[in-house]
């Protein structure tokens, strides 16, 4: 822990330029993270996810109701969860009723704050990146549910699972390119959205808090 937390110093100030170049840990890269580390959808793979979904949709639109329906749900499904990190099975059982939506007093931007999510550790509290508001506002405007702080549906009304691996399989991203190869499913939009974090330089610890898990296991796994 106190290695993170120096590592967590060092990486600001090299991104702030007070130092030059970052010491090596010998312990932050081994055979054994890169064998364990799990399978997600890098900025290409996902938007070409985004956009087969967003074709799918399209394609149902004036062929089934019902599907079309589903897939406009399963795309705000892949979005939430890129932008929450929440588990499948947190996302299954979240009501609409747990989600408040807030604005950043820095930057004026709207996200999520979701509360009551109960997961592998207990009850827990998660806040959303800004690209799952509008995901949120969607479904709350296709169901036409006008007080979500007093609705207790799910958020999300069906599992999707069969449509999302049909759709990998389709165009090619339900396995990796890496060395071995690795499969991907709905925990991939969890992984996602650990490591579109930590490119963007959020802190271990803040991703670890959110995503109500330990520092070790994202070390471990990404």
């Amino acid at each position: 822990q106190y290695k993170n937390a120096v590592r967590t110093v060092l990486n600001e100030a090299f991104r702030q330029g007070y130092i030059k170049q970052l010491p090596v840990f010998k312990d932050e890269y081994n055979t054994k993270k890169n064998e364990m580390s799990r399978p997600w959808f890098n900025p290409t793979e996902y938007r070409r996810l985004h956009r087969s979904i967003a074709a799918h949709a399209n394609y149902l639109k004036k062929r089934d109701k019902l599907q079309f329906q589903h897939a406009m749900e399963l795309y705000d499904y892949v979005m939430i969860a890129t932008n929450t990190g929440m588990r499948v099975g947190e996302l299954r059982n979240c009501k609409i009723s747990d989600i408040r939506v807030e604005v950043e007093k820095e930057s004026g931007k709207e996200y999520l704050v979701i509360r009551n999510i109960v997961g592998k550790r207990g009850t827990g509290t998660c806040q959303s990146y800004y690209g799952a508001v509008k995901p949120f506002r969607e479904i709350l405007k296709r169901r036409r549910i006008k007080n979500p702080s007093k609705c207790d549906e799910k958020l999300f009304l069906i599992h999707h699972r069969v449509m999302f691996n049909e759709i990998l399989k389709k165009k090619g991203l339900k396995i990796t390119n890496t060395n071995p190869p690795q499969t991907r499913d709905f925990v991939s939009l969890r992984s996602t959205y650990i490591c579109f974090r930590l490119l963007n330089g959020v802190p271990i610890y803040e991703i670890a808090n959110n995503c109500r898990t330990s520092v070790a296991v994202i070390q471990e796994h990404y």
